[in-house]
Formats: structure tokens, C-alpha cells, sequence
């Protein structure tokens, strides 16, 4: 409570993680998110939100992890590059750097996944002010793509990650690694070029095809969500994680 100044009482009176995300796919229907030639992406503070919580959520759920949430925009990737990094140790938030950055400020309780959300919708709203791209720019996949040896530093670590003596490094880099080595989806990075050709379609996070010459041909569009297989595997009770 004293921490995220959220009551038991809400916790308590909170829906299940299969209704939450059945009550998501309905209020994106009202403005025909994920119909055809819709097009949305969903904007998070670091990778965690979507490679780590969602993906852990939906193995617990014995769900699939929805396409649609496996390739997103990573706004405090995309700020450090445009902003040369972020500052660090002066016991705020990268939320909180992020907007008094641009001249903005928290609004809400800190910790609070919905005034999260809120804040990180100013600081996308400010930055495409600014003229700043906000492009897909990370995913979830089976398999890593190929990475050139101009990468930053930055993609050759989650390159290593699985292969890193956990002993030597801090604790918020072991966890990382540990989540690297045991989630079936690895985080990579998506380049410029490959979300301008929509080469991060390529269906290299398909659960449905085991045939690698195909995953490499056919691209899955993660805009169209609301098809007859997806409420048949939302609500069938067997567990759907290949």
C-alpha cells in the first residue's frame, strides 16, 4: 500500500488475467485496433513490460503470448539515442528523467502501472512534438536475428547474455541474464530498416509453424488479432505454450 498506493481492496476486486486481456481486446475493438489495415504498436518504458511480465504472465496462464505484444516501441531506448543517454543514481525514476528531460512532470503515484502508463503517453506525445521517430524498435522471437558487427554494445550483450558467469555481475544484470536464459521468447532489437521493410513480421515468433523454411517465408500480421483462432485459444482450457 505504501509503495504503490494501491488498496487490497482493489487488488481483491481486480479480474483475472484472461478477463483483463478479453476487456483489452474489447475496448480495441471500439477503435478498430487490430482490424485490418489498422495499424498501432504499444509504447513501454524498457523492455520489461512485454518480453518479461507479459510473457512470464501468459506462461502462467498456459495462454499463448498474443503477437500483437511482441514487437513494441522501447521509448527509453528510443530517448537515449536521442538524447545521449539518460541520467542515472539521483533516485528517480527513468520515467521521471524522462520528463523533467522534457520539461514535464509525474503525475499520479509512482509505481502505479496505470499513471505509468499515462506518464509514458506525455513523454511519446512530447517526443513526436520534437519531431523524435517512435518506431518499433524491439521484439520477442525463438530465434535472434542476425546482427551486423556495427550493433551497439547494447545488442551484442543480449547476444551474450545466456552465456555470461552470473557471479560477476550486479544483481539487476544477473536478473536480466537469468530471465534471458529460461523465457522461451529472447528480447533482440529491431533496426530501423527491418521495421521499414516489416522484415520484424517474419514469423520467427510463430507458435503455430515448426518448419524453419517457412517461419523464413510467411509473415504473421500481429494487426489482426480478432479472428476466429484467437477467442478459440483464449478461451480453451489446454495448455497452449509449444
Amino acid at each position: 500500500m505504501q509503495f504503490t498506493k494501491i488498496a487490497q481492496e482493489t487488488v481483491d476486486a481486480a479480474p483475472y488475467f484472461r478477463e483483463a486481456l478479453q476487456r483489452l481486446y474489447t475496448w480495441m475493438r471500439k477503435f478498430n485496433l487490430g482490424q485490418k489495415n489498422s495499424r498501432f504498436a504499444f509504447v513501454t518504458d524498457g523492455p520489461h513490460d512485454m518480453w518479461k511480465f507479459m510473457q512470464f504472465q501468459c506462461l502462467l496462464s498456459n495462454i499463448r503470448m498474443p503477437h500483437m505484444f511482441r514487437s513494441f516501441i522501447n521509448i527509453k531506448k528510443t530517448f537515449k539515442e536521442k538524447f545521449n543517454g539518460l541520467i542515472k543514481g539521483n533516485g528517480k525514476s527513468g520515467i521521471e528523467n524522462m520528463l523533467e528531460r522534457l520539461d514535464l512532470s509525474f503525475v499520479g503515484n509512482k509505481h502505479s502501472g496505470l499513471d505509468d502508463a499515462t506518464n509514458i503517453a506525455a513523454i511519446a506525445i512530447q517526443m513526436m512534438k520534437l519531431k523524435i521517430e517512435l518506431r518499433i524498435n524491439q521484439k520477442c522471437s525463438y530465434k535472434e536475428n542476425q546482427r551486423s558487427a556495427a550493433r551497439k554494445d547494447e545488442e551484442r550483450e543480449l547476444e551474450d547474455a545466456a552465456n555470461v558467469d552470473l557471479t560477476s555481475v550486479d544483481i539487476s544484470r544477473r536478473d536480466f541474464q537469468l530471465w534471458m536464459r529460461r523465457l522461451p521468447l529472447k528480447l533482440s532489437s529491431v533496426t530501423r530498416r527491418e521495421f521499414i521493410n516489416e522484415e520484424y513480421l517474419d514469423c520467427d515468433s510463430c507458435d503455430d509453424l515448426t518448419d524453419d523454411k517457412v517461419k523464413h517465408l510467411h509473415s504473421c500480421d500481429i494487426y489482426e488479432i480478432f479472428d476466429e483462432k484467437t477467442s478459440a485459444s483464449f478461451t480453451d482450457s489446454k495448455c497452449l505454450i509449444c
